[in-house]
Formats: structure tokens, C-alpha cells, sequence
């Protein structure tokens, strides 16, 4: 036989239990929920689900999600997000990590080296399309979950790239153009192996894309304000390609700016913990 449900509030007042305020040192009388009357038990069970609900907002994370290696030797991966699902194809630790924190591989200290070398399939789901700020937080908890990940920020001295003008009064490049967003399509980035092109965007977010290339941070000293629309063409190894200039070369002959070689305050994210995850 299948018992009728309670009502909402009885089931809470029944299991919930508040003490009075007394002087620092005595003991507290216990009141039950069943003592106050109904106006007052509904207020503070509404308190009670609202601060609930605001906590669970604050740590999202994804209903139901999936981890099993892969076995496959294949070196090639993939990450994609949409329509509420996380799927990733062949990754390893160190690049679920990456992309959870969007730090860049360099930024991330510690691991013992399956981190690097042991492949995952994820597959995670949730109700709606998170924005991207919640998808991330999403993606920490479910590393903090399955792979028991710790870690924590520092500010460590490091080596960077400053990014400048060729010359104070040099012009910009060919591949440099200022563009008007009113007017044209902007903030939209492509690279294909070593070509880019980027419509409407700011040097505050090339040099994001820059330092993952350079495998350093970039900061941008140029003073220039954008938008801008971009094509760079470089060769990533000149010992097998001369095809193509390097990318500091590149830089100089199709945008007009250079990397200088410096020193900086780099944010870098420190693993405590990590665990290889549980089989499903």
C-alpha cells in the first residue's frame, strides 16, 4: 500500500528543530516547528528553501555525467560544449584543467604524469544552456567529483612576452586593420593550425590567444585601442617549414608589433590533489 504524502510543511516541521537565543554559556531550549503557529512555520521554511536554492546556485554542476578511459592511442581530442552538455573526446587531466580554469598549460603547476598521458571520455549533461562563467564552475565540480582535484591559486614570478610596437611611430601591418563594429561583423576568432583571422577584436583578447602559441604570457604594452581585424600566417617549427616566417617574425612583418622578452606576475594554479577516477 502506497502512503498518501504529507503535506510540505509537516514533513519539514517534523524533521527540523531551531534553538532559542540564550546567554553565552546556557544551555538552549529546543524548539520545534510544530509549537509556532502556521503564519510563522511558512515564513521560515520559505527562508529555509530560498537559502537552500541560493546555495545550490552557487555551486552548479551537472546532473548526470560520464567518465571512462580511452584506450584508443589516438593523439587527436576534442572538447565541445552545447545545449546544456559537456563532451570530451580523448583528453587527458592537464586539458580538462585548462579548460575549467582557462589558464594555459604552462600555468598549471604539479600532477604526476598520467595527468598528462592517461585519455578520458566525459560526457556531463544538465537542464538549459548555462552561461559560460557557470559552465566552468560546472566543469570544476565535476573535477573536484570524479578526480578528487584540490588546487589553489599563487602569483609566481615568471617569464613573459611583452607585446609593443615595432617603432613608436612605425604604421601597423598589412594583417593590422582598425575596424568599426557599428558597421562591420567583430569579436570572432579562427586558427587553423598556423593561420589566423579574427574580426573585430581587441589586443586584450589576442594576446590571450598569442600566449597559448608563444606558451608564455603576452601583455600588451602597445598602447594601440581596437577593434581590429586580423590575418597572421607563421610556421610553427622553422627547422621543417620555411614556408612561413616564425611567429615572432610573422608578427613584426604582418601586424607591426613585436614580442620583447620580460618579467611578470603570472597567475598560476597549484594541484594539491588528484586522484584517477572511480570506473562508472
Amino acid at each position: 500500500m502506497v502512503l498518501p504524502a504529507r503535506p510540505f510543511e509537516t514533513r519539514f516541521a517534523s524533521t527540523i528543530m531551531l534553538h532559542e537565543s540564550a546567554p553565552r554559556g546556557e544551555p538552549r531550549d529546543p524548539i520545534n516547528l510544530k509549537s509556532m503557529n502556521k503564519a510563522a512555520r511558512l515564513l521560515l521554511l520559505t527562508f529555509v528553501l530560498a537559502t537552500a536554492v541560493r546555495v545550490s546556485a552557487q555551486t552548479p554542476s551537472y546532473e548526470v555525467a560520464s567518465v571512462k578511459p580511452n584506450k584508443s592511442g589516438n593523439s587527436n581530442s576534442g572538447t565541445s560544449t552545447r545545449n546544456g552538455q559537456l563532451t570530451a573526446t580523448n583528453v587527458t587531466l592537464r586539458q580538462l584543467i585548462r579548460n575549467a580554469y582557462q589558464v594555459q598549460n604552462f600555468q598549471i603547476i604539479g600532477g604526476e604524469g598520467w595527468v598528462d598521458s592517461d585519455r578520458f571520455d566525459i560526457v556531463a549533461k544538465v537542464e538549459g544552456e548555462p552561461a559560460p562563467a557557470e559552465r566552468r564552475l560546472m566543469q570544476q565540480a565535476l573535477l573536484a567529483d570524479r578526480f578528487k582535484l584540490t588546487v589553489h591559486h599563487e602569483t609566481r614570478d615568471m617569464a613573459v612576452y611583452n607585446l609593443v610596437l615595432v617603432s613608436p611611430n612605425a604604421k601597423l601591418g598589412p594583417g593590422l586593420r582598425r575596424v568599426d563594429c557599428a558597421r562591420d561583423a567583430c569579436g570572432s576568432t579562427q586558427v587553423s593550425n598556423t593561420v589566423l583571422h579574427a574580426d573585430g577584436i581587441t589586443l586584450e583578447l589576442f594576446i590571450g590567444t598569442l600566449g597559448s602559441i608563444v606558451t608564455r604570457i603576452v601583455k600588451d604594452k602597445t598602447g594601440l585601442e581596437g577593434p581590429f581585424n586580423m590575418d597572421l600566417t607563421w610556421s610553427r617549427d622553422q627547422a621543417t617549414d620555411t614556408s612561413q616566417p616564425s611567429i615572432f617574425t610573422a608578427l613584426q612583418e604582418q601586424l607591426g608589433l613585436k614580442l620583447e622578452s620580460g618579467r611578470g606576475a603570472v597567475d598560476v594554479l597549484v594541484i594539491d590533489h588528484v586522484e584517477p577516477p572511480a570506473p562508472d
